[in-house]
């Protein structure tokens, strides 16, 4: 039993870290809460027999070091003083693992975390119960190891791998943008790109998935990167985005690739398309609108907390057109259930009236005329200038 209360939390962490994969986010966090969980319960039962029976637990597993002038041994005592600090140690990590579930829900490196967190708690367990100064000394490390691990998670890579520029944006002078060289001479690996993403890169990736944009799952790599291709009537809108991501260190000086493709009536079709680099903290984003064999669906838990007026134009200016009096925009690739979906959270977040129409088996999302004012007013400040035709003569009618 006394051997479980420190096994567990390594178990959990060996699982969510090594099969975090396979397990998945949401069995990641049930192995650690549940390891640390019944660590807990068997350290109460361990204050109950030693703290309060008085009954000091000495285990002496093996020699580490064996000779005539030195014995080592890996042994653990469980005193009055230490079964109190495994009681302490298991109930808090537990309950910082239950809030971590809610907290970190939708964000990147979560089997990662739960994995160092539960070895940081394994390694605190050693620490309060070895028996000599070897045992406490593999505790106190591997505790020093995990916080490391922690801070590489998300600050290291950036400190070590991107040279942070402040420069004002010639556009909005009052505004200071924060510009990232994720790629410096081509020594940076995927799975070191780690972000932190600005807000407005969240927007712009966000409302291309929306719309054209497409992430592509590395097969080499370990992670994601952003594919965009419009075609050669927008070219310059596609050099804005280029303009956009490369400004910020998002892709390489490349310009982007003209290519051709013959369509299915045999006309030929002539785009540009770019991508970013692959980083490894797009994969969430990855999961949510590819779930499944790469089919696009619409993460509303996602839209409802990151889908905002720029997402929106960015969108519109992807997809979208004038329609009548009002405006629509091409939803093909989306069911009706998610579409329907998405215009209740249109009316509730943008008070946007909206409705579906059906083209050749498809559905498209149209804006209202009711609705048209109010729209242009949300999209238009965030629209490139060669995109505003597709306003149309409402945009003449906007309300500053």
């Amino acid at each position: 039993m006394y051997l479980s209360i420190l096994i567990l939390p390594f178990l959990g962490s060996i699982i969510s870290g090594l099969l975090g994969r396979k397990v998945g986010v949401t069995g990641s966090q049930w192995i650690s809460c549940l390891s640390l969980f019944f660590s807990a319960i068997l350290s109460t039962m361990a204050f109950y027999e030693v703290g309060l029976c008085a009954s000091p637990v000495s285990i002496n597993i093996g020699n580490w070091i064996d000779s005539e002038l030195m014995i080592v041994s890996w042994e653990f005592l469980f005193d009055q003083v230490s079964v109190v600090f495994c009681i302490m140690i298991t109930y808090i990590t537990f309950l910082i693992l239950v809030y971590t579930i809610y907290y970190m829900d939708g964000g990147p490196h979560i089997q990662r975390f739960f994995s160092y967190l539960s070895a940081f708690a394994g390694f605190m367990l050693v620490l309060v119960t070895g028996a000599n100064y070897f045992v406490l000394f593999v505790g106190w490390e591997g505790e020093n190891t995990c916080l490391k691990w922690f801070i590489n998670l998300y600050f290291s890579d950036v400190i070590k791998y991107s040279s942070v520029l402040l420069f004002v944006d010639q556009t909005h002078r009052d505004k200071m943008i924060v510009k990232r060289y994720f790629h410096i001479e081509g020594k940076i690996h995927s799975h070191k790109r780690i972000g932190p993403h600005n807000l407005d890169v969240l927007q712009v990736v966000i409302g291309s998935l929306l719309g054209d944009g497409h992430l592509e799952k590395r097969t080499r790599g370990v992670g994601s990167r952003l594919i965009i291709e419009q075609t050669n009537r927008n070219v310059e809108y596609l050099m804005w985005l280029y303009r956009f991501f490369n400004d910020r260190g998002y892709c390489s000086n490349l310009k982007p690739k003209l290519f051709k493709r013959i369509k299915k009536n045999n006309t030929l079709y002539y785009g540009v398309k770019f991508n970013t680099y692959t980083f490894s903290s797009f994969n969430w984003l990855h999961e949510l609108f590819y779930p499944v064999c790469n089919i696009k669906v619409l993460p509303i838990l996602l839209l409802t907390n990151y889908l905002n007026p720029m997402a929106l134009a960015i969108w519109f200016m992807d997809d979208g057109s004038q329609l009548g009096s009002g405006f629509k925009i091409a939803t093909n690739c989306f069911s009706l259930c998610e579409l329907e979906e998405l215009c209740l959270l249109l009316l509730k977040k943008f008070n946007l009236n909206c409705s579906l129409h059906r083209d050749k088996n498809k559905w498209t999302i149209y804006i209202k005329k009711s609705s048209a004012i109010h729209f242009i007013n949300l999209v238009e400040p965030f629209m490139l200038n060669s995109m505003k035709y597709k306003l149309g003569s409402h945009s003449q009618h906007c309300i500053s």
